[in-house]
């Protein structure tokens, strides 16, 4: 007599509801961390570029200043500055669009550095987009993520407006000044010069903590500083 041969059950063809939804989880958790990873490295790297944008227009105004004795101006705001006894110099912006920026030309913002020094001017790698931030003075209507110059001629200051993307160290070299952070206080003005330590480099009221900076600059001298 033959036996009969035992039939296993096995479920080889598909995947238990709890599989799927394992391996729909891993699958989620590994596409949001390679998003996250990317996000940041793209933030990261506008954040260098605008940074080399900084040195390599203050290597061109010095080269500049070499050559005539003194830096490009801006037109005069009528304000005084306290500190140097001389009138404050206006913004002018490579972001035609800014709120603030008088003057402003994408092509020619700092006039006579091209093509000789530069060959041509760069603008903020995400063209003037800036999002409203705490700090209350970037967003709709207000400054962009652009390029600011003001100058005397005798000093300069070079900034890199609405930004870092990325945190920054207290002790960064580029924080600018004047925009280095903190809560803005009632019924003060931010960029007041006499609110700005030209001795120590922070505002009366910054974090100091390198959370809230808001700019990045360059300048001739502790003069133009608190610009």
């Amino acid at each position: 007599m033959k036996r009969k041969k035992s039939k296993s059950i096995k479920n080889s063809a598909g995947f238990t509801l709890i599989e799927v939804l394992l391996v729909v989880s891993i699958i989620s958790l590994l596409s949001s961390i390679v998003i996250t990873s990317t996000v940041s490295a793209r933030k990261k790297a506008r954040d260098t570029v605008r940074r080399q944008t900084l040195k390599t227009i203050a290597t061109a105004l010095e080269m500049y200043y070499s050559d005539f004795g003194s830096y490009p101006t801006t037109t005069s705001t009528g304000i005084l500055d306290p500190a140097s006894g001389n009138y404050l110099p206006s913004n002018f912006s490579s972001d035609p669009n800014d709120a603030f920026g008088t003057g402003a030309n994408s092509d020619n913002f700092i006039a006579g550095l091209v093509p000789k020094y530069l060959s041509s001017f760069p603008r903020d790698p995400l063209g003037g987009n800036a999002p409203e931030v705490d700090v209350g003075v970037c967003g709709p209507g207000l400054w962009k993520r652009a390029y600011i110059y003001k100058s005397n001629g005798i000093d300069y200051k070079f900034m890199a407006q609405c930004i870092p993307e990325t945190s920054v160290l207290p002790s960064d070299s580029l924080i600018d000044p004047l925009r280095d952070g903190g809560p803005l206080p009632t019924g003060t003005d931010k960029f007041d010069p006499t609110k700005c330590d030209s001795g120590s480099g922070k505002t009366d009221y910054a974090t100091g903590d390198g959370s809230h900076v808001f700019a990045l600059a360059v300048y001739s001298s502790s003069n133009a500083k608190c610009w």
